[in-house]
């Protein structure tokens, strides 16, 4: 994985920091983790 991703500050900000070789199939996975998460939100983002 060529990316890591933090809450900044809990369940509202989000630090993305993509690596040199950021890739498609990392591209697709990020999008499925964000995706994951933003739908367990409680509160609209």
């Amino acid at each position: 994985m060529s990316y890591t991703f933090d809450w900044q500050v809990p369940d509202r900000v989000v630090l993305f920091t993509l690596g040199d070789t950021y890739t498609l199939e990392d591209a697709g996975l990020l999008n499925k983790q964000m995706l994951e998460l933003l739908n367990k939100a409680e509160q609209p983002l």
